[in-house]
């Protein structure tokens, strides 16, 4: 109300307001006067109005904004949804903003109200009734293409959405996963492949939305899948010895789950394995360049391979070694020998039986008979005596020497003045010559020989020294028969090459003989022997220079048996004989020891010797006063009808390889036989012997010398 009466303005409480206007003048004096009046004022509630009456529609998980603006009422107003419900995710401010991400699609109705700030009967409304659509959400998934696996190697991938409402959830829409891969609620694609490929999967996303919703959102991606790159090592192979322990262990990598191994195409040599595990290994058995190849597989199926390349260099022959074919046949002809030296003392004991000499003593190293442990008297020396002469002057049998009798008396009447002629002291035995010993008669003998064989046949040239001694103890059982036993010793050393390989052999045997003399002059003699043998051997091997030794042992039987006839014309005396002889020795297995490639390993060997023998036996006595002289020669010939024995070998680190064969090269099929002896005997009992014989084939020669002390008791 303005001083001049004018009521104005705006108002902003509404209803009927009573009040009283004065008016006073402007007198003076007892003025100014006033007048008054009451008056009532209604004010009515505002035409108000709310807008916008339609809203936009808004999307899920997009950001909506809207506002809403009221008029025609008392400012500020207030905003309020007073019917209905909005879309979770927006909201209205008081100020009349909405907004906010929708999270629920679909057609929302609600009612805003607008309330202006009036006082009075205010404050006033006004209200909208809104419809608002929320449309669903456009989810994209990704991403669009998926990293490649390997097989065997753990696998992880994520896949995410957008455009929803999160959290999301994940699903295979289409397709199927490789084997050993799964896809979680989360999205991730994860675990450890098992197959190979492409695989084309149809991933689908789901969103969290309400109302209308969820809301799905589908990729459609290529999941490849490719094989482990394994690596094989080692890719080369060294070379190797056939027959000697070969061990090679093949790695893989790349792989997951460990690996086996096998070989896919060529092959391993003969005696070479390769395990699951990947050990290739065992003993070559067969030479040469083999090409293989080795493939790995891990636990998931993937492989690799390496192509491989073995070289198998072959061990020699050791058949065709000259030493080792030296000492095989060495070995045999040492029994051989070593027998032949036995047979041939006992045979001359045999054949010193055949004549009164024999049968009182031995000229061989010891000479001794039953009276060597009684003392003679002279009548027994004088017997004896008579005795070598009656066979040395012819005077045993028919055809005797007339004219030697007379100087068979005057030694007689020297040695025993007692003596009153031939007839009463001479008594010549049987026909034969023989005289009985009247006991025991103990002899030892022996021989040294040394040789040379020539290399032949691929086996090395050889040096030979052996001897053998012999000794026994005979008796005459009847004037035609004697028998005797005996033992003997022989060693043997033969030098095989040029590389210090050597042969050392000794022997011990037991001798059971015989001579028997059915009638003049002719004679059967035989004998029967088992031994133990040993052998010792030393060798070089060729290829690294190395000392191998070994030892073996080894049994024999022999035996021989004599014919002939034996003769005495005056002072000289005839033999012409034939011998047959076998021997069967066994020899033990045994290893040679010193390297561990090149030793050899020999089965056991079985000799066999069958010889025949022709010879003849010259002496001639030259008699002087005190001593007698008698040289002697011997021819023989003797042959060998056996094949000896094969000897089977093998190396020793290698007894499952090729085994070798060495037959008996160089068991001599004739051989020739030479000797000279020369004997002295003093009146006072000692004699002196000496022999020497060579033998000779066709590839080597031995040379025998024998040296013979005795002294008659």
């Amino acid at each position: 109300l303005a001083s001049d009466g004018t009521l104005s303005g705006t108002p902003t409480a509404g209803g009927t307001f009573n009040f009283t206007v004065t008016a006073t003048d402007s007198s003076t004096g007892t003025g100014p006067f006033s007048v008054s009046a009451a008056y009532g004022l209604t004010i009515g509630a505002p035409a108000m109005s709310l807008t916008p009456a339609t809203l936009p529609a808004a999307t899920v998980a997009q950001p909506y904004s809207q506002s809403f603006a009221a008029a025609g009422g008392v400012a500020p107003y207030s905003y309020a949804v007073t019917a209905g419900a909005l879309p979770a995710g927006l909201s209205l401010t008081a100020d009349g903003a909405l907004s906010g991400t929708p999270t629920a699609g679909g057609t929302f109705n609600f009612t805003v109200t607008a309330t202006d700030s009036a006082t009075g009967a205010g404050p006033y409304t006004a209200s909208q009734a809104i419809a608002l659509t929320v449309n669903g959400s456009t989810i994209a998934v990704t991403p669009t293409a998926l990293a490649a696996g390997t097989r065997g190697v753990a696998y992880s991938q994520s896949v995410s959405a957008t455009g929803g409402v999160a959290p999301y959830t994940y699903a295979l829409e289409a397709g199927a996963l490789p084997a050993g891969l799964t896809l979680s609620p989360q999205g991730v694609i994860a675990g450890t492949p098992t197959a190979v490929g492409s695989f084309t999967i149809g991933i689908r996303a789901t969103d969290s939305a309400t109302g209308a919703g969820p809301y799905q959102g589908v990729t459609t991606v290529t999941l490849t899948v490719g094989a482990a790159t394994i690596s094989v090592t080692p890719t080369t192979l060294p070379e190797v010895l056939a027959g000697t322990p070969f061990s090679q262990q093949m790695q893989a990598s790349g792989g997951q789950g460990g690996y086996t191994y096998a070989v896919t195409s060529g092959a391993l040599p003969s005696g070479l394995t390769l395990t699951s595990g990947g050990l290739l290994s065992g003993r070559a058995q067969t030479s040469g360049v083999f090409t293989f190849t080795v493939t790995a597989r891990d636990g998931f199926g993937n492989t690799g391979a390496a192509a491989l390349s073995l070289t198998v260099n072959g061990r020699p022959d050791p058949s065709a070694d000259a030493d080792v074919r030296g000492l095989a046949v060495a070995q045999a002809n040492a029994a051989r020998r070593m027998a032949d030296t036995q047979i041939d003392n006992f045979s001359r004991r045999l054949e010193d039986l055949h004549t009164a000499s024999g049968q009182s003593s031995v000229d061989l190293n010891l000479s001794l008979n039953g009276g060597a442990f009684t003392p003679r008297d002279q009548n027994q020396v004088v017997n004896v005596e008579l005795a070598q002469a009656t066979g040395r002057y012819g005077l045993a049998g028919d055809g005797r020497d007339t004219g030697g009798r007379g100087e068979l008396a005057a030694m007689m009447d020297a040695r025993r003045p007692e003596a009153t002629g031939i007839a009463a002291t001479a008594q010549p035995g049987p026909a034969n010559g023989s005289v009985s010993s009247g006991g025991l008669r103990v002899w030892a003998g022996g021989a040294i020989s040394l040789g040379e064989r020539d290399a032949v046949s691929q086996t090395a040239e050889m040096r030979i020294n052996t001897s053998g001694v012999s000794a026994g103890v005979d008796m005459q059982v009847t004037d035609t028969l004697d028998l005797g036993v005996g033992a003997g010793y022989g060693q043997e050393r033969t030098e095989v090459g040029e590389a210090d390989s050597r042969l050392d052999a000794d022997s011990w045997v037991g001798v059971a003989y015989g001579s028997w003399r059915p009638a003049e002059s002719i004679f059967f003699d035989g004998l029967l022997g088992y031994g133990q043998m040993s052998f010792d051997t030393r060798r070089t091997t060729p290829v690294d220079s190395s000392l191998v030794t070994g030892a073996r042992d080894g049994s024999t039987w022999f035996g021989s048996i004599s014919a002939g006839v034996d003769r005495s014309f005056g002072p000289t005396r005839w033999i012409g004989y034939g011998r047959l002889q076998k021997q069967t020795a066994d020899l033990d297995a045994y290893a040679e020891t010193g390297s561990p490639i090149w030793a050899l390993d020999y089965d056991a060997r079985q000799l066999d010797s069958l010889q025949g023998t022709l010879g003849v036996r010259y002496q001639r006595a030259f008699d002087q006063r005190d001593y007698s002289l008698t040289p002697g020669v011997r021819v023989e010939w003797r042959r060998e009808f056996s094949e000896g024995g094969v000897q089977t070998l093998r190396y020793a680190d290698w007894l499952d390889g090729p085994a070798y064969a060495i037959g008996q090269d160089g068991w001599g099929r004739s051989e020739m036989n030479l000797g000279l002896t020369l004997d002295w005997k003093a009146a006072s009992g000692w004699s002196f012997s000496s022999g020497a014989d060579g033998r000779f084939s066709d590839d080597q020669w031995l040379a025998s010398l024998k040296l013979t002390l005795s002294k008659t008791f």
